[in-house]
């Protein structure tokens, strides 16, 4: 009888088992990720745009994401969108996750963020044909005696500047330099590692002789995080990353990435 039973049990056991772990499989089975379509080299840009190659998805960030889902044997695609639209997507869980994003507390509450995987320099920005002897910035406060350009959909909270109250219609970085030298702003604040990073997609802005930069008064390196539909697949998502990335760090392989494109 206790043969019997035990036939019993290993035949179902080998019938459901591996259901309930496809089943498992299957709810993180093909991962959305969106980013900006403005690209953010070199955390993320397109390598080729290139009609017979196709157009390929790389850099830093998706290095990091790419051996997070195969240590984890996730498949995921990327797709660069309108950064208004990215974050409302995955806000709405038409995406599942985006790869870049500053941390504040709107986002806290719409969003799982992971924990930060990397942090890059802030800069200020301003042009010389402008203002030939530079600004007089030496505090954040500073910054309310001129008028400070950004992004659409970007956030500098972070950087101690209320985002409701700065010029905000600019669309990429080259519309955002173009107001500079126009006289249409007097600076803008983004981290050096991504205006450099410009440069591997053929944008050399850091090359631009009218273009000064100074490093930001009182900012310490922005951490920068994943962030994830605020629902349960998320939250699996939010985990899952945060363990991997934990051992990527312990082991020195998100050092490695980082070598790779910050020798």
């Amino acid at each position: 009888m206790m043969k019997i039973f035990q036939c019993i049990t290993t035949v179902i056991l080998s019938i459901f088992v591996p259901c309930i772990l496809q089943a498992a499989d299957r709810e993180i089975e093909l991962v959305r990720v969106c980013d900006d379509s403005g690209e953010w080299p070199p955390f993320i840009h397109y390598q080729s745009r290139d009609a017979d190659k196709g157009v390929a998805v790389v850099g830093y960030s998706v290095d990091v994401i790419e051996a997070v889902f195969a240590e984890n044997n996730i498949q995921f695609s990327v797709d660069l969108i309108p950064w208004k639209r990215c974050l409302r997507e995955v806000e709405l869980g038409e995406y599942d996750m985006l790869l870049n994003a500053s941390s504040n507390d709107d986002r806290a509450r719409k969003y799982y963020l992971s924990s930060s995987y990397y942090a890059v320099t802030p800069y200020y920005f301003y042009s010389k044909k402008h203002n030939p002897d530079g600004l007089t910035i030496r505090s954040r406060a500073d910054l309310s005696k001129y008028r400070v350009g950004c992004i659409i959909g970007y956030n500098y909270d972070y950087w101690g500047i209320k985002t409701v109250e700065v010029d905000r219609d600019a669309n990429d970085y080259a519309h955002l330099i173009g107001k500079l030298h126009r006289n249409r702003v007097d600076l803008f604040v983004e981290n050096m590692e991504v205006i450099a990073g410009f440069s591997l997609i053929g944008q050399n802005f850091i090359d631009d002789p009218d273009l000064g930069y100074r490093p930001f008064p009182e900012a310490l390196p922005t951490p920068f995080h994943m962030m994830f539909t605020r629902n349960e697949r998320g939250q699996k998502l939010m985990r899952l990353v945060n363990k991997t990335l934990a051992e990527m760090q312990k082991s020195g392989q998100l050092q490695e990435f980082l070598k790779k494109y910050f020798p």
